[in-house]
């Protein structure tokens, strides 16, 4: 209701604008036909009218066009995530409980996780390396979600030691990602600053979540040379809170759309 009667506020105040704007043009056409038959006040005073319209029109279009601007954008990035998660499935092997990468521009070099235990629906996992195209696999970290079981959520490498692994829970309400710098002899957990976060997104007002509820992390994404995570409220969810790196991954910050 709130948000329907401030669009109708703002279709009010396109109107008004347009009618005050063109009423403007007219009185002053008719103004400059008519020469001397106008003061000079009247002509001031129409243009002040125009200036007026124009001003009222403007800050409509300008809401409309962020609102449009913001959906192309998520738009753009539900495509990116959803070409990910293409990828990532079809690096799957679900049979052998095989998730796999390969360096874009080094398809010589890969990561898989393999399933080496598992336990009431959740899996336990290992990492391994290969450096011919994957003919020879070699163990390069057997436990590289630091004894946390659950389902492995994707693996993604943009270099040969800059890689993200992530992992969920069995019911899909939560997840985690871990991040190497060392090529996966090593991970680190990625925790984001929620505490940044000043605005929500609409469907987090309309049913009533809060920061809290935002805990799944999706699999981190390059975009524009900048690597984003997105952060929804479960694996059903696809618009959420973006967070930003520009130093490949060391440090994370709240998207802020312009």
């Amino acid at each position: 209701m709130i948000q329907f009667a401030g669009i109708a506020v703002l279709v009010v105040m396109l109107i008004v604008g347009l009618i005050i704007t063109m009423a403007s043009i007219i009185g002053y056409l008719i103004c400059c036909k008519r020469g001397t038959q106008y003061k000079l006040g009247n002509k001031i005073m129409l243009r002040t009218s125009f200036i007026i319209g124009i001003s009222i029109t403007s800050f409509p279009v300008m809401f409309f066009y962020m609102v449009t601007s913001n959906n192309r954008k998520q738009d753009e990035h539900a495509l990116i995530r959803e070409q990910q998660a293409m990828e990532e499935a079809n690096a799957y092997d679900e049979n052998n409980n095989i998730m796999e990468v390969f360096l874009e521009k080094d398809n010589m070099t890969g990561f898989r996780l393999i399933v080496t235990d598992s336990a009431a629906g959740a899996k336990y996992y290992e990492l391994e390396k290969t450096m011919d195209g994957g003919k020879n696999w070699t163990l390069a970290n057997e436990n590289p979600f630091d004894g946390k079981p659950g389902l492995a959520e994707g693996i993604e490498f943009f270099t040969k030691d800059n890689g993200y692994i992530g992992i969920s829970d069995v019911s899909g309400n939560y997840s985690q990602i871990y991040a190497t710098y060392d090529g996966g002899s090593t991970f680190s957990k990625i925790e984001l600053s929620m505490e940044l976060v000043k605005t929500l997104p609409e469907s987090a007002i309309e049913n009533g979540y809060t920061l809290s509820d935002y805990d799944y992390y999706e699999m981190p994404f390059m975009n524009n040379g900048k690597l984003e995570i997105n952060v929804v409220i479960d694996s059903s969810e696809t618009k959420g809170i973006t967070f930003v790196s520009e130093n490949g991954g060391e440090s994370w910050k709240p998207r802020i759309d312009e």
